[in-house]
Formats: C-alpha cells, structure tokens, sequence
C-alpha cells in the first residue's frame, strides 16, 4: 500500500503545481471547511480515505457541519487533504483539474487492486 501512497503524493504534488499556475488565492478563511453553510459535499476515492486513515489515525468526520481537520479555519490536515479540497475554493471549483487527476488516482487503484470506491468523506 505504501507504494500506492508514494503515488498519490506524487498526483497531489503534480495538482499543487499546476494550480499554482491558476490565478486563484486561498483566503484561508474556511468556508470550504463549513460544509453546513457552503453546501457542497465532499466526495473521496478509496485510495484517499486509506491514504487518511494511515496519515490522520482516524476517519474525517463532520463536526457542527465542519470537517473535523479544520481547526480556527485553517485546515489541520494541510498537507494530506484529499483532491476535492485541493480542486475546490470558496470562489472557484477547478472541476477540468479535477477531472484529470481523479483519473489518475483510479489507475493507481487499478495497478494495486484496491476495490473502487468513489463515496462521501466524512464518516458519521
């Protein structure tokens, strides 16, 4: 799995990069975060939610509509968030970026026969 890992940090090192071409800014104010107020939904692949587990030690979670990594509306979780929270601001979601690289998370899945799962983060 760990290999599997290696791979992911690797897409998600390639999204960061390429975002950093975008014109978009973080405000790091949360809302992104606040999903009782923003209305979106979080959706993760299986990869990711291992990815997490061996990172954080336990599930996300949604705590008063928040996720459970947001902590004073920074994101606790910075460095492992899956790629949803890398695509998606409170001003702009970059959904062909998305796109793009939620394929290249499924071939890692297939080439280490993790079982597909495409399903909400946040545990209850």
């Amino acid at each position: 799995m760990e290999k599997a890992f290696e791979e992911l940090e690797k897409i998600y090192t390639e999204v960061e990069a390429l975002l950093k071409q975008q014109t978009i800014v973080c405000h790091c104010c949360g809302k992104c975060c606040d999903f009782s107020k923003n209305g979106m939904r979080l959706y993760i692949f299986r990869l990711e939610r291992l990815y997490l587990l061996s990172k954080l030690g336990s599930p996300l979670s949604l705590k008063d509509g928040k996720c459970s990594g947001q902590n004073q509306n920074l994101c606790s979780l910075h460095k492992y968030r899956p790629l949803g929270c890398r695509t998606q601001f409170c001003t702009h979601t970059f959904q062909e970026i998305y796109e793009i690289f939620a394929k290249k998370i499924q071939e890692i899945e297939i080439k280490y026969n993790i079982e597909y799962e495409y399903a909400e983060a946040f545990e209850s």
